[in-house]
């Protein structure tokens, strides 16, 4: 397996993810909401992260295997939701790390799971 090639995506696919966050961050500042500066620190640390991982490995020549594939989008979730719990954390709407990656674990996989008390 081509550990390098599979960190070369699996870097485009988190600055993608981070790149999505603009979206409630355009939210959130058209609202004056008082947590945009989680979403835009969250923001900066996915795509920074993303970037760096997508520059720093080598590009893939030909197909990915299925053992690749499959480290990809197992990679790609774990990381998808790690980042996706940042803003929850920098926000302070949870304290736990855990509850905040099962949060946006939830949200990718829309289950409709929450670990929020009060949601109203």
């Amino acid at each position: 397996m081509r550990i390098k090639v599979v960190l070369h995506y699996l870097g485009l696919l988190t600055a993608l993810i981070g790149l999505s966050m603009l979206l409630p961050l355009g939210w959130s500042l058209y609202y004056q909401e008082p947590d945009s500066l989680a979403f835009l620190i969250s923001l900066g640390i996915t795509v920074g992260f993303g970037f760096l991982l997508w520059k720093l490995t080598p590009a893939a020549s030909g197909k990915l295997s299925r053992r690749e594939a499959i480290a990809l989008v197992a990679g790609t979730w774990a990381t998808s939701s790690a980042f996706a719990a940042l803003p929850y954390l920098l926000a302070g709407t949870f304290q736990s790390f855990l509850d905040a990656y099962f949060e946006a674990m939830s949200g990718f996989t829309t289950t409709g799971a929450t670990v929020l008390g009060n949601i109203e």
